[in-house]
């Protein structure tokens, strides 16, 4: 039976931590992560993300190594929304994926101009067989 390594998970930006303070609500409009002011954050942070991640894939098996894409929205609420694979690598990793993502807890959402606001991720994730 192979076995999973997920080598790496990278966001593509640093996350702050979110004020918990009332915030007012943004327009409906999507931010891309490189303009907020405050980042939306996983509880626990980006490791607790990545470890929930790899907890969730352990006992999941594949043909394919290599790296995909998948992409997000962190709505104002602190809900996944919108998990799309970019770049997937086969169609049993690209579903369980999207479902482990879809899955998450709850985010801090994040905030620009002192508005809470719905931010646009995409995350890579390595996976190697052996």
């Amino acid at each position: 039976m192979k076995k999973i390594f997920l080598l790496s998970i990278m966001f593509l930006l640093t996350c702050a931590i979110a004020s918990a303070q009332e915030l007012p609500l943004a327009d409906s409009n999507t931010v891309s992560m490189g303009v907020l002011d405050i980042q939306p954050e996983y509880p626990g942070g980006t490791r607790a993300f990545m470890e929930y991640i790899v907890t969730s894939m352990k006992n999941v098996n594949g043909r394919k190594s290599g790296r995909m894409l998948v992409s997000f929205v962190v709505e104002i609420d602190g809900r996944i929304t919108n998990v799309s694979i970019v770049k997937g690598l086969q169609r049993k990793l690209d579903r369980k994926v999207k479902e482990v993502i879809s899955n998450s807890a709850k985010w801090k959402p994040g905030v620009q101009n002192g508005r809470l606001v719905r931010v646009s991720y995409q995350l890579p994730v390595v996976f190697k067989f052996t």
